[in-house]
């Protein structure tokens, strides 16, 4: 109850203008895509497909057809901006990452963000259009760390303050869940006022025993049908074809837009703690295949207009799971996001690095990263004084508790530059990493260039 209270009450906020009716307006041309295996129908008669809206963004993050948000719901955040919309159409690029047409990229800013202004900064896409009852998909990498709330959800909010002139449409696919990237959610809501007037909602939780924050593409689906007659009113969720859950109680029956993006809760039971710098989630292709299924006019998207960021030739951003790697960002002297004493930031402007004390060590804590997954960590020695190491490598953490740890980056003396070692979590057990960087006694250093990334 107190984690949706935070993202329903604050969806209720969004109000949105541009109403259209059911049958929508035009769609793409569809082109060809992956699809996931098609599960078994739990709908007494199939429904009859009305219309197909299709976005691979070759064409980029069209105006026309998306709004670009600039705006905040609830308190503790600083919104979504444009500004963290990015996209690619370069062909090569695309292939490369095993996608199609183009690449939508959506960036979020965590509390270990360096310009404190920009902390708790999400991102989302609007769609212009409204949307009736159908099939909703997207094949997408999910933003691999806690603090924030990935989502893919309608929204329609037409007002009233009674059960009988309530006007509201929403169904949310949410991660992560209770902390984790091993849970996530759909919620179908057929009308909202407050939570101490009416929430009408019915809510599925889904566990994942690998993860969803893999880097890997999946393909999250709800299928929404309001064809009462038949007994077929429900939302049915899918992750990659296969059914996780649905919905027979409160299903809207207005049309509504469709989003897609990041965006920090306060609760952070419900989504843990942003402590991270920066990362990205990546959108290969949106489908919505209306249905003919009876439904009412609700809303679409706002007519303010931003763009996103076309990337052109650029390599696809990545997220660097370490924040503050170049130790530009300080508080009091101490580097923002690592904890231990014996730490001091040096250099100023591009040339910045930590400054280790002999016989000191400084931690910096990665949450929710599972057995099977694969980093390559990397670190670069500015100068090391003393007979001893100095050592950068991985603790794998079950809650407080160290399950074994990585290789080491070792530098001496006479062995500084850049290095770089690969590893793999292979205790399922593992929940955490804890990223190390130690000096040995009698011996200092000077570093910075610490990164890490999911292979």
């Amino acid at each position: 109850m107190a984690r949706k209270l935070t993202c329903v009450s604050l969806a209720a906020l969004m109000m949105l203008a541009a109403a259209t009716g059911c049958s929508g307006g035009a769609p793409d041309e569809e082109k060809p895509d992956p699809k996931p295996p098609a599960p078994a129908s739990v709908w007494n008669r199939e429904p009859t497909v009305k219309d197909t809206f299709y976005e691979d963004f070759s064409n980029g993050i069209s105006s026309d057809l998306w709004e670009v948000s600039n705006q905040q719901w609830g308190a503790g955040n600083h919104g979504t901006s444009s500004a963290n919309v990015f996209y690619t159409k370069n062909a090569q690029r695309v292939s490369a990452a095993d996608a199609s047409g183009g690449i939508a990229v959506l960036r979020s800013l965590g509390d270990l963000q360096a310009e404190q202004a920009k902390r708790r900064t999400g991102s989302a896409l609007i769609s212009r259009r409204a949307f009736g009852p159908g099939k909703y998909e997207v094949r997408m990498k999910v933003l691999p760390r806690l603090g924030q709330c990935t989502a893919f959800w309608t929204y329609y909010n037409g007002g009233g303050n009674t059960a009988e002139t309530n006007i509201y449409s929403e169904i949310d696919i949410e991660m992560p869940m209770q902390g984790s990237f091993k849970k996530w959610s759909g919620t179908s809501y057929e009308r909202f006022i407050d939570w101490n007037i009416l929430a009408d909602r019915q809510t599925i939780t889904s566990d994942d025993t690998e993860g969803l924050n893999d880097g890997k593409w999946h393909t999250y689906c709800f299928e929404w049908r309001t064809d009462a007659e038949n007994g077929d009113r429900g939302v049915v969720w899918y992750r990659d074809g296969v059914k996780l859950g649905e919905a027979r109680e409160f299903v809207p029956v207005h049309t509504a837009a469709l989003w897609i993006g990041n965006w920090f809760p306060p609760d952070t039971s419900w989504v843990g703690t942003p402590d991270f710098e920066e990362a990205y989630m990546y959108v290969d292709w949106i489908r919505v295949t209306e249905y003919n299924d009876p439904c009412k006019q609700g809303g679409g998207g706002s007519t303010a207009r931003a763009e996103a960021t076309d990337l052109g030739d650029r390599p696809i951003p990545q997220t660097d799971y370490i924040a503050n790697g170049s130790f530009k960002g300080e508080d009091n002297g101490k580097p923002i996001g690592w904890e231990g004493e014996g730490g001091e930031k040096g250099g100023s402007g591009a040339e910045t690095y930590l400054s280790l004390g002999a016989g000191k060590k400084l931690t910096q804590m990665i949450r929710a990263q599972y057995g099977g997954y694969s980093f390559t960590l990397s670190a670069k020695a500015l100068e090391v004084t003393g007979s001893g190491k100095c050592k950068v490598y991985a603790e794998y953490m079950y809650g407080s508790v160290r399950m074994g740890k990585s290789d080491a980056i070792e530098f001496t003396a006479a062995d500084v530059g850049k290095k770089q070692l690969e590893f793999t979590i292979s205790n399922p057990q593992v929940s955490d990493l804890r990223i190390v960087i130690e000096t040995e006694d009698g011996t200092t250093a000077r570093l910075n260039g610490v990164s890490m990334y999911l292979k």
